[in-house]
């Protein structure tokens, strides 16, 4: 196990890999697409509640080396609630808030004590592959309007 350092190990396997970390999705091969799946093929189920009441049931895919699932869904709680507080309180508009979300996530990726290209192309694999998962989210609104 990787232990401390697992985001450093998983950029290391992805990167020794097919070179999946290196190259966009749509470009990618049939064989480095199955490569992907693979490592990623562990589902997290997750459902965000908007303020607005929409439901999103959504199944993110863990890398393999993940090694604790309930701390990655505990922490997603947390970090969404920190946001949509902060986002009500001052009613920031929805760019400022991934503007400052993308930046969390480079910061986060650089202090890692690894090769930076590596922790780039780990943090924009992970990132594509949890925007992918949303889109394919089972979404529900509450019901409007008078009867």
């Amino acid at each position: 196990m990787c232990g401390l350092r697992t985001s450093f190990c998983l950029a290391k396997k992805m990167d020794k890999g097919l070179g999946a970390s290196k190259i966009l999705l749509s470009q990618m091969s049939q064989q480095q697409i199955t490569f992907l799946e693979m490592i990623m093929a562990r589902p997290l189920p997750f459902t965000a509640i908007t303020d607005t009441g929409d439901k999103f049931d959504v199944d993110f895919p863990l890398h393999e080396a993940t090694e604790a699932p309930m701390r990655v869904h505990q922490l997603l709680e947390d970090i969404l609630a920190v946001v949509s507080r902060e986002a009500r309180r001052d009613g920031m508009a929805n760019g400022d808030v991934l503007q400052a979300c993308a930046m969390a996530l480079a910061i986060r990726a650089r202090v890692i004590v690894a090769d930076p290209e590596v922790t780039t192309n780990l943090a924009k694999d992970l990132t594509l592959a949890a925007l992918e998962a949303v889109q394919r989210a089972d979404v529900s609104s509450p019901p409007s309007g008078l009867a």
